[in-house]
């Protein structure tokens, strides 16, 4: 009884609040189910695709997008959800649950940033090539010093980092808190808290990635320069 009175208060919760979300939508926008919004003007929806056009600079351009990718899309304020329930095609949600999936993603956009793992990363991927290619043997039968940093040839452990380490930020489940979303009431969604993650996790895995392959790159050059 108490669970099902709890799964009424979010049913109510999240349909309140996805009428306030479109209260404050933009005139003319189109809502992307990977939570990015484009301000635009919908001109034409022949049921495949959309054709809008934007202005850039002054200058009026006219694109159109997959129908697939797309939500809703409003226009003088009056929004229309072209999203349909199809799991053939991969939509598993009802158009309620994606619209708060959607805006787990945006929160997540919003929120959660990706440097500290850009700074890890490139500090794992550097830290990894100064021991991997430091030798503490010095050859005898060579006038040159063998022993120190940058003085051994990388192996593969050097080039695993970039693969590894995003692997490892993405596998870590990330935490949603109050400060990280909008409304607190969104905290009891399932749905929110699945799209939240997902685009945490990306930022997360974007950024390992970055930073561990700038930290590997910057290592194999420093040791190329020091083996000159």
């Amino acid at each position: 009884m108490v669970v099902k009175k709890i799964q009424i208060f979010v049913l109510i919760s999240s349909v309140v609040l996805s009428f306030c979300f479109v209260s404050y939508a933009q005139e003319n926008e189109i809502l992307l189910i990977n939570g990015k919004r484009i301000e635009a003007t919908v001109i034409q929806n022949d049921g495949e695709f959309l054709k809008y056009e934007f202005k850039k600079k002054d200058n009026l351009f006219v694109k159109e997008i997959d129908l697939l990718r797309v939500y809703s899309f409003t226009k003088n304020k009056n929004e229309t959800v072209v999203y349909k329930k199809d799991t053939a095609l991969g939509n598993v949600f009802s158009q309620d649950e994606m619209r708060m999936f959607i805006y787990g993603e945006s929160d997540a956009e919003e929120t959660i940033k990706s440097w500290p793992y850009v700074v890890s990363g490139f500090v794992v991927g550097y830290g990894v090539s100064i021991l991997d290619t430091y030798s503490g043997k010095d050859l005898p039968e060579t006038s040159i010093n063998e022993k120190g940093f940058f003085k051994s040839a990388p192996s593969m452990v050097h080039f695993a980092v970039p693969f590894v380490f995003p692997i490892v930020c993405g596998k870590i489940k990330p935490k949603v808190k109050s400060k990280h979303v909008s409304d607190d009431l969104f905290l009891v969604n399932e749905q929110f808290l699945i799209g939240f993650q997902k685009n945490a996790r990306f930022k997360r895995i974007m950024g390992g990635l970055v930073g561990s392959l700038s930290g590997t790159v910057l290592g194999i050059v420093t040791y190329a320069m020091a083996r000159e």
